[in-house]
């Protein structure tokens, strides 16, 4: 038997101890304590985990839970504030892709995510679903843990996510708040419930703004430049300027039917992120030519040769939170989204009392953008998005971007809007529909039948701007034609264009096994779920050959090839079917236990990158699907008269190819490994001191601690792909990414009641993490070392794939009237200004291989003002 395996069954046998002990608890101190002296106790919540409404502490699932007064009272704005709340969770903002959620060490960064996100129980396939999302009017956000292959199905192998709004009602409401805090935020948020009809027709209202200055500081001497080239004033980037509103019209025509019909708007706008390179700049990049000639390109001019000639790059600062951009970002996203749902309580059948519910959605957006991909100000490398952009070659044989232009006027001194210089955008258009027809619940036979259906179109048309060096070391250095190779621009152009289809129907029964029998079995539940998945995708990609010329003396004319062409359209697809099995044990009232086994699956991935770059030969595979086997034993508790709540967890994972996400050159790859196990514990412990047992000071007092351990290793993958070293190495046995050994978290929540004077309320939040991996290489190693050294024989300034150990501080004082109509908070955010990275990629080998990395948010500080009515 494997280690892990007698840490599992070590657990399922303590857990089970733990269930029988705690489940005599209850009832000892409902039998000395009257009822009319009861405290409130830990508050009820009811979710839709199971995909029909159930009261937490009964849902057999792996799930945590925050209510809209949770995240309020928490000051919860978006995912990063509720990531640091769940168990062997992560969460980052990726720079090559959008955010991404990490559980229990699974996750992918672009593409297919394996964590699903459902809002309103509508299925987002969108990799941006999480990226800027800010809580506003929020009913509930729950948390599942663990492959959700059945009722979630597509990409649910990590885990799902339900964020539910706050639906229409038939009372009168109105509330907004508006907080100011550091880097000159002013962040609002408003909603109005209008009872159109008291009974039967209700609107709800909904809406939010953010603005704030960048966390990095941007301290360039020079002037800096737009997407178009004009100057502007220098800006930090890392800002926020968002806006969003969501509609919602709620219809009850009949006692037994409900509609509901929303539309949501979303704008993003701003500089956007920028990465930090980490260390000082690389030195020197070699670049072979066909004549035997290497060229040394210091791309940042940092020797001293460059520095006597007169190019000047800024040293990159070493404050983790200033840069040097000569590039100022330009981000603006937006999106439009119709969507609702049919609830309709069937009449009696020969199956009982069901209900049918109905999901739709149709989802549309744009987007463009501009940043600085070399991260310093030495204009060596743009990147924007634009849908219009076309090129063609000159005589020279030389490839210049038209970008919509009229190139003559623009060179004639026209602006750039003048010459039709416009910025374009990427599309991506997602439809939704989802039925489902289930019982009413609360039977001895409980089921649900759905039908699932996804299809999705996406356009995006890329441009990186390339100069070659700022300053060339060899037989031009110093020469009129390192001017010409300076001035030279190399544009690298590509196009890509992507369908997906999914077609899923699934069902689940929970069978009561007693049926009322007053036998042992009369406490235990079995559950079977099955879902078949069809997935279906295509995607064509078009990059023109890119080989500017160099004029050498003696040698002449060199065409250095910089991007082969590629002209690739595949297709592929896959089916799967996943389940799930579970028995379920009600020892008491609020006592459960739980054993599970289930199967998830995600899709393949279709690669249309290169190797390298210059060869079109060397394309990489594309990504088997993956599947996970996982058993998990789970108990859920409450004891000495719901005061005390404890939720413990352990699992096992066995993955079957699981995919890997990273960046190789200016491409984003994913590949397979060939297996890897997970096994790991979580505790979630909410605790409400009982009168009489602690001084009458602590009696409001309220702690929250979850904790996680993990233990997440690769199998079989000795094909690990190190982009920089440009050849695969052996990853056998390295950490995941983003799954770190532990988790911890502890809130205090304290309120003092004052009467009429109100109620003051101090919370601290305390969080800790292990190291986390950001790529399978582990970095440093002797494996990632002897790769590094065959391509970078003079070595590099850094060699390091992860974040070390870090804790976070976070404090809260808040005062609410006494009616409950007005409240007033201030808030210090991590107190001790931690550098935390959140994210980390290799930059191109072209720039010598710069280690970029985004990081978590700064101390903030702010006050907030709320008023409802």
């Amino acid at each position: 038997m494997s280690p892990a395996h007698e840490v599992l069954l070590s657990f399922t046998r303590s857990a089970v101890i733990a269930a029988l002990l705690l489940g005599g608890i209850p009832a000892f101190a409902q039998e000395d304590e009257p009822e009319s002296e009861r405290s409130e106790g830990v508050e009820d919540i009811y979710v839709t985990a199971e995909r029909r409404e159930s009261r937490l502490q009964e849902t057999p699932v792996a799930v945590s839970v925050f209510t809209g007064a949770d995240l309020d009272q928490k000051g919860y704005l978006d995912f990063e504030d509720v990531s640091f709340q769940v168990p062997n969770v992560q969460y980052g903002r990726d720079l090559v892709g959008s955010g991404g959620f990490t559980i229990r060490g699974i996750s992918s960064s672009v593409g297919d995510r394996s964590t699903s996100f459902h809002f309103d129980g509508i299925y987002a396939n969108r990799g941006s679903a999480v990226e800027g999302v800010t809580f506003f009017d929020i009913q509930r956000v729950e948390v599942l843990r663990g492959p959700q292959g059945t009722l979630y199905g597509r990409n649910s192998t990590g885990g799902a996510i339900n964020v539910i709004s706050t639906p229409p009602g038939p009372d009168f409401e109105a509330f907004g708040d508006v907080q100011f805090g550091s880097y000159n935020q002013v962040l609002w948020r408003a909603a109005l419930n209008l009872p159109i009809h008291s009974e039967r027709l209700f609107a709800r209202v909904s809406l939010f703004g953010d603005q704030r200055d960048g966390y990095q500081k941007n301290i360039t001497e020079k002037q800096t430049i737009t997407w178009d080239g004009s100057p502007v004033k220098k800006k930090d980037a890392d800002d926020s300027s968002t806006f969003g509103v969501r509609n919602q019209l709620r219809w009850l025509p009949t006692d037994n039917l409900d509609l509901t019909l929303r539309y949501n708007y979303a704008q993003r706008t701003g500089v956007g992120g920028a990465q930090k390179t980490l260390g000082d700049y690389p030195a020197f990049v070699t670049f072979p030519t066909p004549f035997g000639v290497d060229l040394d390109v210091d791309q940042y001019c940092q020797s001293g040769a460059a520095r006597d000639s007169g190019c000047i790059v800024t040293d990159n600062p070493a404050d983790n939170r200033k840069i040097v951009l000569d590039l100022i970002g330009d981000a603006d996203a937006w999106s439009h989204t119709v969507n609702g749902q049919v609830v309709w309580d069937l009449p009696e059948t020969w199956a009982g009392e069901t209900q049918f519910k109905g999901l739709f959605s149709y989802y549309t957006s744009r987007s463009y953008g501009l940043s600085d991909q070399d991260g310093s100000d030495a204009d060596l490398v743009r990147a924007f998005t634009t849908v219009n952009t076309s090129y063609e070659v000159d005589s020279d044989g030389l490839l210049e971007v038209v970008s919509g232009c009229d190139p003559a006027a623009y060179s004639a001194g026209e602006t750039a809007e003048e010459a039709g210089c416009r910025r374009g955008h990427n599309e991506l258009a997602e439809t939704v529909l989802e039925a489902q027809w289930s019982s009413a619940g609360g039977g001895d036979l409980d089921w649900v039948l759905g039908a699932f259906f996804l299809n999705t179109k996406s356009f995006n048309n890329g441009v990186v701007t390339t100069k070659p060096a700022p300053w060339i070391n060899g037989e031009i250095a110093g020469t009129a034609l390192e001017d010409s190779a300076n001035d030279l621009q190399v544009p690298v152009l590509t196009t890509t264009r992507g369908r997906a289809r999914s077609l899923a129907a699934f069902g689940q029964l929970d069978y009561r096994l007693g049926q009322d029998s007053d036998t042992f079995w009369d406490d235990w539940t079995a559950t079977l779920g099955l879902r078949y998945t069809y997935d279906w995708k295509k995607v064509v990609r078009d990059t023109p050959k890119i080989s500017p010329i160099l004029v050498l003396p003696v040698f002449g004319p060199i065409e250095v090839p910089i991007q082969a062409q590629i002209v690739a359209a595949d297709s592929d697809n896959w089916n799967s079917v996943t389940g799930t099995a579970r028995l379920k044990w009600d020892w008491s009232d609020e006592n459960h236990l739980y054993f599970s086994g289930s199967r998830g699956f995600k899709s393949g991935v279709i690669v249309t990158a290169l190797k390298n770059s210059t060869d079109p030969d060397s394309s990489f595979d594309n990504a088997d699907p993956e599947h996970i086997w996982a058993a998990e034993v789970g108990s859920k508790n409450r004891f000495w008269d719901n005061r005390v709540q404890a939720n413990l967890t352990g699992f096992y994972y066995w993955y079957e190819a699981l995919q890997i996400s990273q960046l190789a050159e200016a491409s984003v790859i994913t590949q397979n490994a060939t297996d890897a196990d997970v096994w790991g514990l979580e505790a979630e412990l909410i605790v409400k001191p009982l009168e009489g047992f602690v001084p009458e000071l602590f009696e409001g007092l309220t702690l929250l601690t979850n904790a996680g351990y993990l233990d997440a290793t690769y199998g079989d993958f000795e094909d690990c792909f190190l982009g920089e070293a440009e050849r695969n190495i052996d990853c056998t046995g390295n950490t995941l990414t983003r799954a770190p050994p532990y988790t911890v978290t502890v809130i205090a929540n304290w309120p003092f009641d004052f009467g009429r004077f109100g109620t003051l309320t101090p919370n601290a939040q305390f969080h800790a993490s292990g190291k986390v991996q950001f790529r399978p290489s582990n970095c440093p190693n002797p494996e990632c070392e002897a790769a590094l050294a065959l391509q970078f024989p003079e070595g590099r300034a850094q060699n390091i794939d992860h974040q070390k150990p870090y804790e976070i501080w976070d404090a809260r004082l808040t005062w609410t009237s006494a009616d409950q109509h007005v409240e007033v908070s201030g808030f210090v955010n991590n107190i001790a200004d931690k550098d935390v990275i959140q994210s980390q990629v290799v930059g191109s080998s072209l720039l010598g291989a710069p280690i970029q990395v985004r990081f978590d948010r700064p101390r903030t500080w702010g006050v907030r003002v709320g008023l409802s009515w």
